[in-house]
């Protein structure tokens, strides 16, 4: 980090997303100068806001059944590796999630979509020889054990498009039937925007999609449904005597409408799916359905960024696989850098901003283990005055602002700021006043509520601390439950009473026998390096010493020049 500025709270991008200023996490925490809309001091349940894609505007969230919330999400197209540019949405999606279900106590019925039947599935598997099937279920599995390795919650149920077909066809159909579709010559099936005569929803006009228009009647029009070419994997149908295979638009729709009827509470993609899919989307399951609006709420993730401001792609090659990032950095640490970035912000993805989240981590660990040390009479109670109505009062703040914040287009960036301060008055108040020997006011409840609201904060998005607390967990899940993992955090609590008392007894012949002294002390620092070394931090404190397990050093991560690359539903 250059200069003299907190490492632990710098973003590097402020954009602005439908002409809204969107936050990040800031340099220099602050006390927020105003409440976002719908806070209230008084109250921590307060409404949830959404910012509506359509609208472009602010809403309260609403739902049909209230509180049960059906969701639909666009899910990846299986053909190749997904890379961090469609985690990055899974993962602002995931939080999301955790706010409504953890803060607002809403019951999410999620659907995700996979897509295993497309052009490009068919052109990877010509590619390597392989039946189609096999790609797309070997990148599905990839995929999900992708999701599950970055802690993100699966969709409560998960529809594999081929697992729909006969639902396509009968939704193709009635399109047909009411003559909002029509039967091209090839057997494909197109969409009428004339028939439909709606104006485009998403953006002010329309434009063509990339088919064959000369069988097309409008350039607006889109396929619903495509004839099959020799050799290619098809499926036959009423409406046409050549078989073939669902378009891209009529999947979503189809599956989202058999689990969820005639409406969808909430619909979420990437920023790149609002046109032209999630305007095609919108179009036929409102003339299929006789509907005016199909989704009541739309919200889309930003794009995450290359190191040169353009978005992650494979036909840039500047991408990072999700494979590739986890053998170099943690999913905690990508999480706290989706944290750190409102969900709607296109954002930068390179070292230092990876850096910076690991050491954001640190320091909220560093403050529990601290308050840990300080309720166990490590830190001595000789410390500046601990102010236990002020700490108390703050904490109150700091819930308020939290739910705030999150209530208002789930501003985690701002929730972070407002915890920040909170660790960082109390950090202050627990700062060792070395040549004090006046015992100072204690105040263990209300540290340790802080360090519990910490922990809590953390936890419900979805990021376990890697505290001495949970040393034991984290360590347990990661070897598989080992009896040596779960053995590690007596065995360290064992070395480091051992350590104290030689150190302690090194410290107290500094003048009697000072090369003794020095030759004992020495070995306690040597220990100590070696254990960090390991991965192991010691601390030594006034009254004993502590440890902690280290982050994991983010190693430099770099785009790609492989073709491995997934796709969320891109065109």
């Amino acid at each position: 980090m250059k200069g003299a500025a907190d490492p632990c709270l710098i973003s590097s991008c402020l954009r602005n997303a439908f002409h809204q200023r969107i936050p990040h996490f800031l340099p220099n925490p602050r006390r927020l100068s105003s409440s976002p809309a719908n806070s209230s001091a008084e109250n921590l349940s307060v409404t949830q806001v959404v910012t509506n894609s359509l609208t472009r505007t602010k809403e309260a969230i609403s739902m049909a059944n209230p509180p049960v919330l059906r969701w639909y999400s666009c899910g990846p197209t299986v053909y190749d590796s997904a890379h961090l540019g469609h985690a990055y949405s899974f993962m602002q999606f995931d939080l999301i999630r955790r706010v409504l279900e953890d803060y607002r106590g809403l019951n999410v019925v999620q659907v995700m979509n996979i897509t295993d039947i497309d052009d490009k599935i068919i052109h990877k598997a010509n590619q390597l020889k392989m039946d189609w099937r096999e790609v797309a279920r070997n990148y599905e599995d990839e995929f999900r054990e992708e999701m599950r390795s970055l802690g993100i919650k699966p969709p409560t149920i998960t529809a594999r498009i081929t697992s729909f077909l006969p639902q396509i066809v009968g939704f193709t159909q009635k399109l047909i039937d009411s003559g909002m579709a029509y039967v091209a010559p090839s057997g494909s099936v197109y969409f009428s925007q004339e028939k439909y005569g709606r104006a485009s929803k998403f953006i002010k006009s329309s434009t063509p999609e990339g088919f064959d228009k000369s069988e097309k009647k409008s350039g607006a029009d889109f396929a619903l449904w495509k004839g099959a070419k020799a050799g290619e994997p098809s499926w036959p149908v009423p409406f046409s005597p050549v078989p073939g295979r669902p378009g891209w638009h009529i999947e979503c729709s189809t599956v989202a409408s058999h689990f969820f009827g005639s409406s969808v509470d909430l619909h979420s993609g990437g920023i790149d799916l609002m046109f032209p899919h999630h305007e095609n989307e919108e179009a036929q399951c409102c003339a299929h359905h006789g509907v005016d609006n199909w989704a009541g709420q739309w919200i889309h993730a930003g794009h995450l960024l290359a190191p040169n401001a353009t978005k992650m792609s494979k036909s840039d090659r500047n991408f990072i696989t999700i494979r590739s990032y986890l053998e170099r950095s943690t999913s905690d640490q990508f999480r706290m850098y989706c944290m750190r970035h409102h969900y709607r912000s296109n954002c930068t993805f390179d070292d230092e901003e990876i850096r910076i989240s690991s050491d954001l981590i640190s320091k909220f660990t560093n403050f529990c283990n601290l308050v840990d040390a300080y309720l166990n009479g490590v830190v001595p109670a000789s410390c500046s005055s601990v102010e236990e109505p002020e700490i108390l009062q703050q904490i109150r703040e700091t819930e308020r602002q939290i739910d705030s914040c999150l209530a208002d287009d789930f501003s985690y960036p701002f929730a972070l700021q407002a915890l920040s301060e909170l660790v960082s008055i109390c950090h202050r108040q627990l700062a060792p006043l070395r040549k004090s020997t006046v015992t100072s006011a204690t105040s263990y409840s209300a540290m340790a509520a802080a360090a519990n609201l910490t922990e809590t904060f953390f936890r419900s998005a979805g990021l376990v601390l890697p505290t001495k607390r949970n040393a034991e967990a984290r360590t347990a899940t990661a070897a598989g439950s080992s009896p040596e993992a779960m053995a590690l955090p007596k065995v360290m609590d064992a070395v480091l009473d051992f350590r104290s008392v030689v150190r302690g007894a090194g410290l107290s012949m500094r003048k009697e026998t000072p090369a003794l002294s020095k030759e004992m002390l020495g070995a306690c620092d040597g220990l100590r390096d070696r254990l960090q070394r390991s991965g192991v931090r010691v601390k030594d404190l006034g009254g004993g010493s502590t440890w902690e397990l280290e982050q994991q050093v983010p190693v430099k991560v770099s785009a790609e020049t492989g073709s491995k690359v997934g796709s969320v539903k891109s065109p």
